[in-house]
C-alpha cells in the first residue's frame, strides 16, 4: 500500500505545472519549443505492421497472494511503435485483462501485457515469470484461451 502512494504522490508532483508569470517574449520562445516538442512527439509516435505476436497477461494484486496469468496467446496482426518497437495498444489491453477479472469478481487487480516475436522467446518469459512469483510466494493461477482473449488494438 505504501508503494502504490509513493507512486501516486511521485506521478501528482511531475504533473505540477509552474504557475510563474510570464514576459511576452518568453511565451514566443515557448511556443516554439512546444512546436518542436510536437514534431518531435510525432515521430516517436508512429505505428508500423509487426506482423505476428505472441502475448500474455498477467493480473496481481498487493493484497492477494494469488497471481493471474493467461495463457500464450497469438495476435496475428499486431502493430508496434516504430521507434521503441512497443506493442501498440497494450494500455487498452492490460485493462480488458482487469475488466474480465473484475466480471470474474477479481477486483482491483494490476494488470500488464508481455509481449514477443516468437514462441520460445516468449516462453522463456513466462517461465521467468512464473519462477519469479512462485518464488516470492505466490500461487499462480491460469486463465485458459477458451475463458480470456485479448482483443487486437490497431490504428486506423
Amino acid at each position: 500500500m505504501k508503494r502504490i502512494l509513493t507512486i501516486l504522490m511521485a506521478l501528482a508532483v511531475m504533473t505540477t505545472v509552474d504557475a510563474k508569470p510570464q514576459k511576452d517574449g518568453e511565451a514566443q520562445g515557448k511556443e516554439r519549443k512546444t512546436e518542436k516538442k510536437a514534431k518531435k512527439k510525432k515521430s516517436d509516435t508512429e505505428v508500423i505492421e509487426a506482423g505476428r505476436l505472441y502475448v500474455f497477461g498477467v493480473a496481481l494484486s498487493p493484497a492477494d497472494s494469488v497471481v493471474y496469468m493467461t495463457d500464450e496467446l497469438l495476435l496475428d496482426s499486431a502493430q508496434v511503435y516504430k521507434k521503441t518497437k512497443f506493442l501498440y495498444g497494450r494500455d487498452v489491453m492490460s485493462r480488458q485483462l482487469a475488466n474480465h477479472m473484475a466480471a470474474k469478481g477479481e477486483k482491483n487487480r494490476i494488470c500488464s501485457v508481455t509481449f514477443a516475436k516468437s514462441v520460445k522467446a516468449l516462453d522463456k518469459l513466462y517461465t521467468k515469470q512464473v519462477k519469479q512469483f512462485q518464488k516470492r510466494g505466490f500461487l499462480v493461477k491460469s486463465v485458459g484461451q477458451g475463458e480470456f482473449r485479448f482483443s487486437t488494438i490497431r490504428t486506423e
